[in-house]
């Protein structure tokens, strides 16, 4: 089912983009910014904005090279705006920098092994420069209520870390595939005692995102348990199919900015508009001795907006084969198939058939086993993501793997950075899905690398 998500890549904008270098006395350094003025910006000189901050932003609209991804935001935003969806925003991109990029997003443990803990340096420039600057430069709506940040990956960490400490700034943030635990240690990468953000907090995270979205229900559990109103104050969406990486986000957006800037009215439920339809998206297989199945109610709204609802209720047909637990967590209990009804609180209801079946392994042995063309570099391993695949022949590579059943990751391969493959004419592959279902080999080709 179609989210309405408009067609933007292609688009001409009728706001522009202005590029800035503010030099920070708190940082020692220059940052580098891209900021969106709507349309009306040079026409209406009365009218104040609402301001959206966004971590890096050199990847939110225009790709910096070509061949390089990016959100295409300024494309959304207007396609939005002109519907009469969204109100008119000015959008604050803040470039990641390469001098302090392994530190500025860490406030309590390095995200990376080697990466340093600068994230409370980085939040004093945000409060105390970079906004004090966009509030007198441009004409803002600097109060609370007109101020949200966004940021993706790492950089979401950074976002619920700054708002948290300083809610009278910031009344609106948005995580997009945020980290939960460092990758070198496990450290959990928030305060701790976990603290609730006191504003509207959107989570969103594709559920091709390897391990990314597997550690998500963990913050999902911390932040209802510190005191998060589902469809209140706090919005999830786990979208189908989407992997860890700049085109994901850009068509996410929408989510986040009909949450916080759309047309619909001042609360939250009214902004995101009328509930019209719900799926049960995922697998339908359940074990009755195993690890829960994760269920995923998306609702679809008349606005474009979709979440995956954790307030609804199920009603179970046959209670001795299978029950639901909180958080959408379906277990097995005996063998047999039953028909799932769900009903979210906005009045929408789907029934979905679950086959629960015994014996069905937690883990999955994954071979794949790659082809690639003859220019590819004497190199001994290639990747998919951060799995790597040893060179076996002169064209051929290899990796064995085992992963949790029902993870799936959306990437693509590469040989370095950026040395990505493509099609045979040149043009960007379209994302490859590894999904772990069940024991398997895999076999693929890959047509050219990127020059």
């Amino acid at each position: 089912m179609s989210n309405s998500l408009p067609q933007t890549s292609s688009m001409l904008i009728r706001g522009r983009i202005e590029k800035q270098k503010l030099t920070s006395s708190i940082m020692a350094m220059e940052r580098r910014l891209q900021i969106y003025l709507p349309p009306s910006y040079d026409a209406q000189l009365e009218r104040r904005y609402p301001v959206l901050y966004i971590h890096f932003g050199q990847h939110i609209f225009d790709p910096q090279r070509p061949g390089y991804e990016a959100w295409y935001l300024h494309h959304l935003l207007e396609a939005l705006s002109t519907a009469n969806r969204i109100e008119e925003i000015i959008v604050v991109g803040i470039a990641a920098e390469r001098p302090t990029v392994t530190k500025d997003y860490n406030h309590y443990s390095p995200i990376y092994r080697g990466g340093g803990v600068g994230g409370f340096v980085f939040e004093a420039w945000i409060i105390q420069e970079l906004k004090p600057f966009i509030d007198t430069t441009y004409r803002t709506l600097p109060t609370r209520e007109h101020t949200a940040m966004v940021g993706a990956s790492k950089s979401a960490v950074a976002t619920y870390n700054i708002a948290q400490r300083h809610p009278e700034i910031f009344s609106k943030i948005g995580l997009l595939s945020p980290l939960v635990y460092s990758h070198h240690d496990r450290t959990w990468l928030y305060s701790t005692p976990f603290t609730k953000f006191d504003g509207l907090l959107w989570v969103g995270i594709g559920d091709a995102e390897g391990e990314y979205t597997s550690t998500i229900e963990g913050f999902l559990d911390a932040l209802l348990a510190q005191g998060s109103t589902p469809e209140v104050d706090f919005f999830y969406t786990l979208t189908h199919g989407s992997g860890h990486h700049a085109t994901a986000w850009g068509r996410q957006m929408i989510h986040p900015l009909i949450l916080f800037f759309g047309k619909g009215g001042t609360t939250p439920t009214e902004r995101i508009g009328r509930a019209v339809a719900v799926e049960l998206l995922g697998d339908d297989i359940v074990s009755a001795a195993g690890q829960p199945l994760q269920a995923n109610p998306f609702v679809h709204y008349d606005s474009g907006f979709c979440m995956t609802s954790l307030s609804g209720k199920y009603h179970v047909a046959h209670p001795d084969l299978l029950s639901v637990q909180p958080s959408n967590r379906l277990y097995g209990l005996a063998q047999g198939e039953s028909d799932v009804t769900f009903s979210s609180s906005n009045g929408v209801q789907t029934t979905r058939r679950y086959q629960v079946v015994p014996g069905l392994s937690d883990i999955i042995h994954l071979h794949l086993r790659v082809y690639t063309p003859p220019e590819t570099p004497d190199f001994q391993q290639i990747w998919f993501s951060k799995y790597s695949l040893a060179r076996t022949s002169r064209s051929c590579y290899e990796g064995h793997y085992t992963f949790p059943r029902g993870f799936a990751l959306q990437n693509v391969f590469s040989w370095d950075i950026h040395k990505f493959e493509q099609c045979a004419d040149g043009s960007p592959r379209p994302y490859r899905v590894l999904y772990a279902k069940e024991d398997a080999t895999i076999e693929c080709t890959i047509e050219r690398w990127a020059d």
